[in-house]
């Protein structure tokens, strides 16, 4: 009977940890930089994918799920739930095309199969039954602009002393006009995951919440961490 107890006692135990862990205020971070403005969706723990504009209808997806915002970050609504990531979004001819896998090439990380296309901004979703978008594939972590400007996410993997393990620190990103690439200046140290411009030129940068350690590797958030968007004031940063 006692073992019984204390396995009960154990069960409750974790039960009020899960509950304390998941259930506490979610994390906030500094929400405006001189130049970027900082999106967050609660829980979302990391923001993958980025479509359209903080000035209409902006769509994110998360770990897990799918968000749409109509008030630039305010509120968000969550519009899908594919129940993993979805790394790419792209417009195409007044509808929205969301894409399940990932994969590289030599230049650049690629999003293909398109899981789903939305008609009405990313509010509802609908099978390609017709497999018409079938062969899609579009880049990820980088994007191109007009006048020959570039971004790419140039993700940092290092080693520490004596180690044989690859670790992971902040991102960067790189600028690239014509045969000049420069590291443009951010004011985050965060893993990135993607990059959009909308109508506007506004850099978008999708990123997975965590902190940086003394030794430069990053430590992920957990589900309470919020999915950040950030969003440069200006154009072409």
């Amino acid at each position: 009977m006692r073992f019984v107890y204390n396995i009960l006692l154990l069960i409750l135990s974790l039960a009020f940890t899960s509950c304390e862990r998941f259930n506490s205020e979610p994390i906030m971070v500094q929400k405006d930089f001189d130049d970027w403005t900082v999106l967050q969706i609660p829980n979302g723990e990391a923001a993958y994918a980025v479509s359209g504009s903080i000035d209409d209808v902006l769509v994110v997806t998360t770990m897990t799920k799918v968000y749409a915002t109509n008030d630039a970050g305010d509120s968000w609504t969550e519009v899908a739930d594919f129940s993993g990531i979805m790394p790419g979004l792209i417009e195409q001819n007044d509808s929205l095309f969301i894409f399940a896998a990932s994969g590289q090439r030599d230049d650049y990380d690629i999003a293909s199969v398109v899981a789903r296309f939305s008609t009405d901004k990313g509010y509802t979703w609908q099978e390609d039954k017709a497999n018409l978008y079938s062969g899609w594939s579009i880049p990820i972590k980088y994007v191109e602009a007009e006048n020959d400007v570039s971004y790419k996410i140039k993700e940092n993997i290092f080693r520490l002393d004596g180690s044989s393990t690859d670790y992971v620190g902040a991102s960067d990103i790189e600028k690239t006009i014509g045969n000049y690439t420069t590291q443009l200046e951010i004011p985050f140290e965060y893993i990135l995951n993607n990059v959009h411009l909308d109508d506007l030129n506004r850099l978008y940068v999708a990123a997975s919440y965590g902190t940086v350690n003394e030794n430069g590797t990053v430590k992920s958030g957990d589900r309470n961490s919020p999915a950040l968007v950030f969003v440069s004031k200006n154009e072409l940063p």
